[in-house]
């Protein structure tokens, strides 16, 4: 669902960079880095806010419904939902980081292209060279990425809400040989852990990207799962 909305979003703003790039001398002025970095990320930033808010509702009504059949609680929810108001806070800071290494890369071709020397249409094109077989492969990793930070955190709301979930147990990838998370574990020491719900977010801010960190309600007794984590 994210995807194709996340790969139309890079696709425009890669077409806005290379347009702003390529207008820069139009007045005959020396190119600069300053002059790339003059460009308005903050309305990009506004922009893809407000996609991944319209995002973020669908996900936590998703989240919030498919709680609501696994415990038998009635949320009625709806758009003004105060738990979707407490989502976005937690998820809107992440916005700036999808930015922010664009902007980063960006700014690093501009100045590799001026100390070669290089033209407008030069710069243009190496541009373009980076930006557009990363469409797809970054639009991926971001939608994989987000959905998991988005689905965890709405059904950490959802259990919440219910008053009847303390511990879920995690599930990752067993085979996984990514390094250790900022949670201290890799993803095959996080599989079968059984933690808090209190310090879920925890976990879901350590999975690498294109993680597969999922996990459950543990509604039976806690000691039928042996330590806590």
């Amino acid at each position: 669902v994210l995807e194709p909305r996340v790969e139309t979003f890079l696709r425009q703003q890669g077409k806005r960079l290379i347009e702003y790039a390529t207008d820069l001398r139009a007045d005959g002025a020396p190119f600069e880095t300053r002059a790339i970095e003059a460009y308005d990320w903050f309305a990009d930033d506004d922009e893809l806010l407000e996609m991944m808010r319209q995002w973020w509702a669908e996900v936590t009504e998703q989240a919030f419904g498919v709680v609501e059949q696994e415990l038998g609680v009635d949320y009625a929810f709806t758009v003004s939902n105060p738990y979707l108001t407490e989502i976005v806070g937690v998820l809107g800071h992440r916005i700036r980081g999808i930015n922010e290494h664009t902007r980063q890369r960006v700014e690093e071709i501009v100045r590799e292209k001026l100390i070669e020397g290089t033209t407008i249409p030069d710069l243009a094109s190496a541009l373009e060279e980076w930006i557009e077989p990363t469409y797809k492969n970054r639009a991926v990793t971001i939608s994989r990425t987000e959905s998991q930070v988005a689905l965890n955190t709405a059904t950490e709301k959802a259990y919440a809400a219910t008053g009847q979930v303390t511990h879920v147990r995690l599930m990752d990838g067993t085979t996984c040989d990514a390094p250790a998370g900022s949670d201290g574990l890799t993803c095959p020491q996080r599989n079968g852990l059984v933690v808090p719900l209190a310090n879920i977010q925890l976990h879901i801010g350590a999975e690498h990207p294109n993680g597969t960190l999922a996990y459950a309600a543990i509604i039976e007794p806690l000691n039928d799962y042996g330590s806590i984590g």
